[in-house]
Formats: structure tokens, C-alpha cells, sequence
């Protein structure tokens, strides 16, 4: 009896705080002092997201919560998600809680990186369904493929063929995970899909043979808007929409309307994209290309010095996502006042 005693106020008062680090999709098994018939106290699991309540884990020699998963041996946490991601914490007899376990679930999704209209695959033979949830994970996950019902795959972003899933023609909507999972619902692996817009260089033999004009041509179809943001103000102004000229303003600023009308007046509609004509330092800034859904599949930077006597044009290589638009590298040239 008195090792009894003993045993319940080890697990009551001098239980360690241990940290536990798992995969999103992996497994956690509760060390077995934690586990009935040896643990005879209550286990209680709080959530790290704010506002989680705790709820009661074990109690009474029982699982009382669904979410684990108890053989003869141990108690399991399967397919984890960040839901998972907590606090245990333990009491024995009604005494007071301590915190026992901090399990931390970390995505480690691989992460692929893939040109903007280009073509995402993965071998699915041991696969049974495909899952996805966009980058932004604001929207519930679904199934993009399912092998056993192939009439819910119709009119899918994917399409599955000799035991390959793929996505052709990818925007940065298909930016986001992709649970490719087995028969039994365990990971297989995990995708982080990343889109990034393609790269379009000029040197500076075009820009001469052009007579000095920038001409900026559309890489597909659907990639027909033009935006223009300013470097000098960082204000914006759509100059083509659905491939026709316009001079909406998206800041609703007279001055910067004003300032911009000469670079409209200076724009000449081509078959296949713009031209500008006597590029001055006022016409320096970004030109995106968005796609049909605003999305930017490529973009150019032109920047022209103040005094007019050198004039860089570079065209810069950038990666798009959702919630972020970054430059990595620039190629420049010179032209001088004679173009």
C-alpha cells in the first residue's frame, strides 16, 4: 500500500515537463506511465490556439476522448494535425494539475516548387485519394482525387494516368498542401506546392533596335492585364485590362493620375502586348502581368534615371505566392541618351 502511495505522488508532484516534436501526419504514442492500467489518475489535453479548452483525456482507467486510439500496449495519436498541437497535463486523486507534455506539431511538408502554367505530378500507386488545402489554409480541405470513386474526379485540377496524378497549366491557385494518402488514411507524403512566375529577359541590343521602345509582350492568353506601380509614388494604375487600354486608377489620386496620363498617351496597343514609347524616369516602376483571376504570372521592373543620360532596364526573376511577392536577382543594362 505505501508503494502504491508512493507511486501516485510521483505522478501527482514530481512528474518532468518533457517536449515532444512531431510531423504533421505522424504518430504519438503517450509514454507508458501515462498509460492505464499503470496510470490510474486523470489525463487532460489543452490545445495551444487560443481560447482551447481543456478537455479530459483519460479518466477512471479509460480513453474518454475519440481522438486517441488504445491497444493492450499503448495509446496513440494518429494522422496528426495542428489541432494536435498542446498541452497533457495530469492529476491524481483531484490534486492539483501539472503539466507533464508539450507536443509541438511542426509541417514538414516537402516543398516543390513549380513555373506559373506549368505542370505539377506525383507517382500515386500506393495512393488511394489526394487531399488539398490552399495556402492560405482559410479554406477547408478537399479531395482533388479519389481512386476508388473515379466519377467524383471528373472536372478535377487533377487528373491521374498510369498510376501519375498531375495539374497542368498551374496558377497560384494550386498554390498550397497536398496530402497524398493510402488506403488505411496514413501519409503517404506530404506536398507544399509553391508557384513562381517565369522570367522574360531584354537586353540591350532590343531596346536599341526598338528606337528606344519598351516593348512589353504577353506570355499566354490569359495573362492580358497590365498594372503599372509607380516607383516614385508606389501608387498603382491598371494600363490594360482583358487587352484593352485603360486609365483606371486604383489609387483615385488626381496628381498621380495626372502625372501617369503622358506614359498612357505614350502606349501603343501591339497583337501580342504594348509598346512605350520614349521611356522617360517617370515610367520606372513595376509592370505585373495578372492572369484572369489577378494573380501575377510575370512582371517587369523598368527603372530610368532621373537626369535622363543612362537608362537600366531589368527584368527581374520573382517568386508568387499568395501573401508575398519576392525579387531574387536582376540582370541590367545601359542605353544612353540617343535612343
Amino acid at each position: 500500500m505505501i508503494l502504491i502511495i508512493l507511486t501516485l505522488s510521483c505522478f501527482a508532484f514530481g512528474s518532468s515537463y518533457v517536449t515532444e516534436n512531431r510531423c504533421y501526419g505522424k504518430l504519438f504514442r503517450l509514454p507508458t506511465k501515462y498509460t492505464p492500467p499503470l496510470f490510474n489518475g486523470r489525463l487532460y489535453f489543452t490545445g495551444s490556439k487560443k481560447g482551447e479548452s481543456r478537455r479530459l483525456v483519460i479518466g477512471d482507467l479509460q480513453i474518454k476522448d475519440p481522438r486517441f486510439n488504445v491497444n493492450i500496449s499503448s495509446v496513440t495519436l494518429t494522422d496528426l494535425t495542428e489541432k494536435d498541437d498542446g498541452t497533457f497535463s495530469v492529476s491524481v486523486k483531484g490534486g492539483e494539475l501539472h503539466d507533464v507534455i508539450r507536443l509541438k506539431i511542426s509541417d514538414c511538408a516537402e516543398l516543390v516548387k513549380r513555373p506559373f502554367n506549368g505542370v505539377f505530378s506525383h507517382n500515386v500507386k500506393e495512393v488511394e485519394f489526394v487531399e488539398f488545402t490552399d495556402i492560405s489554409r482559410q479554406d477547408p480541405t478537399r479531395v482533388m482525387w479519389n481512386r476508388s470513386s473515379p466519377r467524383t474526379n471528373m472536372g478535377g485540377r487533377g487528373q491521374a494516368k498510369y498510376d501519375v496524378w498531375e495539374i497542368y497549366s498551374l496558377t497560384h491557385a494550386d498554390a498550397g498542401f497536398y496530402n497524398f494518402r493510402k488506403k488505411d488514411n496514413t501519409l503517404e507524403s506530404r506536398i507544399n506546392l509553391d508557384i513562381y512566375a517565369k522570367t522574360r529577359y531584354l537586353n540591350g541590343d532590343d531596346v536599341k533596335a526598338s528606337g528606344g521602345k519598351v516593348v512589353l509582350k504577353y506570355s499566354w492568353s490569359n495573362t492580358r492585364t497590365i498594372r503599372f506601380i509607380s516607383k516614385q509614388s508606389r501608387q498603382r494604375l491598371m494600363l490594360v485590362k482583358d487587352g484593352s487600354p485603360t486609365g483606371e486608377d486604383y489609387s483615385l489620386n488626381g496628381d498621380f493620375m495626372f502625372d501617369n496620363m503622358d506614359l498612357i498617351r505614350r502606349i501603343t496597343m501591339i497583337s501580342d502586348g504594348i509598346e512605350i514609347n520614349r521611356v522617360v524616369s517617370k515610367d520606372s516602376g513595376i509592370y505585373d502581368f495578372l492572369d484572369k483571376d489577378g494573380n501575377v504570372a510575370y512582371i517587369v521592373v523598368l527603372e530610368v534615371d532621373e537626369d535622363g543620360e543612362q537608362q537600366h532596364l531589368f527584368f527581374s526573376y520573382v517568386r508568387k505566392t499568395t501573401n508575398k511577392l519576392l525579387l531574387i536577382i536582376s540582370i541590367h543594362f545601359n542605353f544612353n541618351n540617343s535612343l
